[in-house]
C-alpha cells in the first residue's frame, strides 16, 4: 500500500509538472501567434522577443535595434500584455510606480525611463501569468 501511495504522489507531481510546461508552452505559443498576426513586426525582433522566455538582459540587448522598425516594439508589447491591465500584479511584484505604465497591456512606442527595462522580468511574469490563467485567443487590434 505504501508503494501505491508513493507512486500516486509521484504521478501527481509528474502530471502537475507536465501541466505547468504545457501552460507555459501555450502562453508562448499564443504570444507568438499574436505577433505573427501583426504584419509589421520585424522578423528578427519577433523571434527574439515574442516569448516569455526573454530575459531583461535579452530585451536590453535587443530593444535598441528593434525600435528602428516602426511599430515593432509597440506591437510586441501589446501582444505580450494581451491588451489587459496588469498593474495590480506588477505592483505586487515590486515594479515601481514610474514603471507601471508598462504594465497596462497597451502598446508602447518607447521606454521613456530606461531604468524600467530592469523590471522586464516581473512585468513579463505578470503577462505570462495572465496568459496561463486565461484561455483566450489573442484578439488585438492590428
Amino acid at each position: 500500500m505504501v508503494w501505491y501511495q508513493a507512486c500516486t504522489v509521484s504521478l501527481t507531481l509528474l502530471l502537475i509538472a507536465s501541466l505547468e510546461m504545457t501552460l507555459a508552452g501555450d502562453a508562448n505559443e499564443r504570444f507568438m501567434n499574436c505577433c505573427n498576426q501583426k504584419k509589421d513586426i520585424n522578423h528578427w525582433c519577433k523571434m527574439k522577443l515574442c516569448t516569455f522566455n526573454a530575459t531583461s538582459e535579452q530585451v536590453l540587448d535587443t530593444y535598441p535595434f528593434c525600435t528602428i522598425f516602426g511599430n515593432t516594439m509597440a506591437d510586441i508589447w501589446q501582444c505580450a500584455g494581451a491588451g489587459y491591465d496588469h498593474t495590480k500584479c506588477c505592483t505586487k511584484s515590486g515594479v515601481p510606480p514610474n514603471c507601471r505604465a508598462y504594465c497596462n497591456g497597451k502598446s508602447i512606442k518607447n521606454i521613456e525611463d530606461l531604468s524600467c527595462i530592469y523590471y522586464t522580468d516581473p512585468i513579463l511574469a505578470c503577462f505570462k501569468k495572465y496568459y496561463e490563467s486565461n484561455t483566450f485567443p489573442a484578439k488585438l487590434k492590428n
